[in-house]
């Protein structure tokens, strides 16, 4: 298959590189395959970060400062700086962008599931890219990054967020 390029041309390009396969589209009935595969995997999948604990649970969060409540969305993981970040299943990219206070994202579809990898310091695929399960999605970030050394994880079913903790194994 034919190796992507970079995602973008803006100034932050120097971030994005490209390792993964590139394909025109995924058909709904390979869309759906992996969606019942990924449905099936619950409690089995791979950490998308080897060695790495989980430093920010998946849910509402009171900070112990300011006494405020904030939902965190996914989960964060501690992961030495520029880590190989992996693709927990095969899916096909959808989006690469940047949002503050996670900075890039991944976002890769999996049919009826979505799976969010943020805080990257070097983003290695481009939209339409197909990943195979293992594949690298990019590198963790770095002391300066939005969120440190950590790697942000998320999962969603439609438009309803689970806790990747629950979908990923045990350690």
């Amino acid at each position: 298959m034919e190796k992507a390029g970079p995602p973008s041309t803006d100034n932050s390009a120097a971030n994005y590189t490209a390792s993964s396969r590139s394909r025109n589209y995924v058909n709904n009935e390979t869309l759906n395959a992996i969606s019942d595969e990924f449905a099936n995997e619950k409690g089995k999948l791979p950490w998308p970060v080897k060695n790495g604990v989980i430093t920010e649970k998946f849910g509402r969060r009171r900070d112990p400062v300011l006494g405020t409540y904030t939902e965190n969305l996914g989960i964060d993981i501690s992961a030495k700086p520029n880590s190989p970040v992996h693709a927990v299943f095969d899916g096909y990219v959808f989006a690469v962008r940047p949002l503050p206070g996670y900075g890039d994202l991944v976002f890769v579809n999996h049919g009826r599931f979505k799976t969010v990898y943020g805080n990257l310091s070097k983003v290695l695929v481009r939209k339409n890219s197909f990943l195979e399960k293992g594949d690298i999605v990019g590198l963790s970030g770095e002391e300066d990054s939005a969120k440190g050394e950590t790697v942000f994880f998320m999962i969603r079913d439609k438009n309803q967020d689970l806790d990747p903790e629950k979908w990923i194994q045990s350690k």
